[in-house]
């Protein structure tokens, strides 16, 4: 910006009429990325149960002893 003014146009940048712009997103790679964290979510969820059963059992062999 020029000193609260407006910032200038790029001189690489041409407007043309009757065509799409492109996304600048990949889909395929944005997918992916999105199932490998829902996988990630689900393998952290099934640790925290694993880990409550876990304590469960240890309090219950604590208490018979």
């Amino acid at each position: 910006r020029i000193d609260g003014g407006e910032t200038p146009a790029d001189a690489q940048v041409e407007l043309a009429s009757g065509y799409l712009e492109g996304s600048n997103v990949n889909v395929v790679d944005s997918m992916v990325e999105m199932i490998s964290l829902a996988r990630n979510y689900e393998m952290n969820v099934k640790f925290m149960q694993t880990v409550q059963q876990n304590s469960e059992s240890s309090a219950r062999l604590l208490q018979i002893q």
